[in-house]
């Protein structure tokens, strides 16, 4: 055998060897990025979790937000300051950082019907509709559309259901 056909077959080698390298390191890359969405979605259900549990929490903001959840604009202007800056705010924060991660691919797909769940669940509740026309300017335009069409789409199932 001579020097060529042995650098032949050490050109093979080596193309074969960086192959396997970069099918290795899209694997990891893969595996890594699956890691990373499980992390944020985890992270940002358990702000959730944490914001919800810290107004339970508090006997005296809760009792403003049971009010609040049922008639926001009826409110004095402090405890509609209050629940707006620790409670309506944040949460809806919470959320709009869920969909932002949600749009960006940062997080599962599958949490997409928990978020609109969640803002469904609040659009139940017209205290939160009425803050929501309030301050709907205060948040990005596409979150805005968002949680606008998530209020239509319960509207329209529960004017459906009470048609029913």
């Amino acid at each position: 055998m001579n020097w060529e056909a042995i650098g032949s077959v050490g050109e093979i080698v080596g193309a074969f060897a960086v192959v396997v390298s970069i099918i290795y390191l899209a694997g990891q890359v893969r595996n890594q990025t699956k890691e990373a969405r499980l992390t944020a979605t985890r992270d940002l259900a358990r702000d959730y979790r944490e914001l919800i549990r810290s107004i339970a929490k508090d006997p005296e903001l809760y009792e403003i937000y049971q009010r609040a959840v049922h008639n926001y604009n009826d409110l004095q202007e402090p405890e509609r300051m209050r629940i707006h800056l620790y409670v309506f705010s944040p949460v809806y924060g919470v959320l709009e950082q869920q969909h932002l991660h949600l749009i960006q691919g940062n997080i599962d797909p599958e949490f997409l019907e928990s978020v609109r769940n969640r803002i469904a669940e609040t659009a139940r509740l017209p205290g939160i509709r009425e803050w929501w026309e309030r301050n709907r300017d205060i948040y990005g335009e596409d979150f805005r559309a968002y949680v606008d069409s998530t209020y239509k789409i319960y509207q329209r199932t529960n004017t459906q259901a009470d048609a029913e």
